[in-house]
């Protein structure tokens, strides 16, 4: 991990959290992470992900996964 931030919209309501990581190959990825947050709702169902390749070309491949324990 290179770099990891959190900011917090209280007029909007929004959460966003920025990460830029390298992998062992040497390649920068940075994702962005936005949810709602509420005291009305604390688990919200929403969550924007992106991803970008900094250094290279083409599209990410991304696996999500689910646990539900």
């Amino acid at each position: 991990m290179l770099e990891y931030r959190q900011e917090l919209d209280m007029r909007r309501g929004v959460r966003t959290r920025l990460w830029r990581v390298r992998d062992t190959e040497g390649r920068r990825t940075r994702l962005t992470q936005r949810r709602p947050v509420s005291m009305d709702a604390p688990h919200p169902l929403a969550l924007e992900t992106t991803v970008v390749p900094v250094d290279r070309n083409g599209e990410p491949t991304v696996r999500p996964g689910l646990d539900g324990r």
